[in-house]
């Protein structure tokens, strides 16, 4: 479930379209710092700012705290 809400924030904020586009962005991708790179330049947020983002939406969902 966590991955639902996680793209369903995505979703929210960037549009289906984003969302497929950032999946097909990421195929073939084989490291984490590859990963980064395609998650810091399809939106305009950072890697670090859009997992608090997510974060902030996911966690409460199941009653913890985000980071």
């Amino acid at each position: 479930y966590a991955r639902q809400a996680a793209m369903e924030w995505f979703i929210a904020h960037f549009g289906l379209d984003a969302a497929f586009g950032l999946a097909q962005a990421l195929v073939g991708v084989s490291s984490e710092s590859e990963y980064l790179a395609v998650l810091d330049s399809y939106t305009d947020l950072t890697h670090e700012q859009l997992f608090a983002a997510i974060d902030a939406w996911v966690a409460p969902k199941f009653g913890l705290t985000p980071p």
